[in-house]
């Protein structure tokens, strides 16, 4: 083969290698412009449920005629109404815990 033949060959390499490489870039923009559209659509749907759900607080307190019930981040209600599952209400019936140790209703030995 003449010298001629394997430059040819060589730069036919290298073009190649430049359209390999330039299909990597654009794959990889692809698949970030389809990210970012999968993380817009998620949180225009996250906004949407948010606001569905206020809306139809807001519906259901209008409808049973609940004075201001608050809605939305921030907002705050009586601590009775409000307590977490797992946390007692400060409203509890239950009596506080007995200390351990000697009571003062026990009787002494010298008595």
């Amino acid at each position: 083969m003449p010298n001629g033949a394997y430059i040819n060959y060589a730069c036919y390499l290298l073009q190649l290698e430049m359209q390999r490489q330039q299909l990597l870039q654009e794959r990889q923009q692809f698949h970030m412009e389809q990210l970012r559209a999968a993380e817009y659509r998620a949180r225009q749907t996250a906004a949407s449920q948010i606001s569905s759900e206020a809306k139809s607080q807001i519906g259901a307190a209008m409808s049973t005629g609940a004075p201001n019930v608050p809605v939305g981040p921030g907002a705050s209600a009586p601590s009775a109404q409000m307590a977490q599952p797992g946390m007692p209400s400060q409203t509890s019936t239950q009596a506080p815990p007995v200390p351990a140790g000697p009571s003062a209703t026990t009787t002494t030995e010298s008595e």
